[in-house]
């Protein structure tokens, strides 16, 4: 487990006032947080200068909006909603829906928030 420097602790703390159990990694020349926030199990990245430059967090799919189920569901008719992650960056968010098609085969969807489809693979 790696110990990240006061920088990138201090805008973590900053960022995420509620988080608890956090566990640290380095991962090349950024630092990744693992942890809960409100309940939701979150990862969140920073440079080493303290910069965060993404978070994601668990959506559980029943709290995932109807707007971004809707058009997933829509677009890939008779797929089934798997699991979705909230995606946050200093100048974008969206979903990252994972669904089963059904020739049951798994395909991720990026959907923003007003339920506009981003991009699929």
């Amino acid at each position: 487990m790696a110990q990240a420097p006061l920088k990138v602790k201090e805008s973590f703390a900053k960022k995420f006032p509620k988080a608890q159990n956090t566990n640290w990694e380095e991962d090349d020349d950024v630092y990744v947080a693992h942890f809960v926030n409100d309940t939701t199990k979150t990862e969140a990245t920073f440079e080493k200068s303290g910069k965060w430059t993404e978070s994601k967090a668990e959506v559980s799919l029943t709290k995932l909006p109807d707007v971004v189920k809707k058009v997933v569901l829509k677009k890939f008719e008779g797929s089934k909603l798997d699991e979705a992650v909230f995606i946050e960056r200093p100048k974008s968010k969206h979903y990252e829906v994972s669904i089963i098609t059904k020739d049951e085969k798994y395909l991720f969807v990026i959907v923003n928030e007003e339920g506009k489809i981003l991009d699929f693979n």
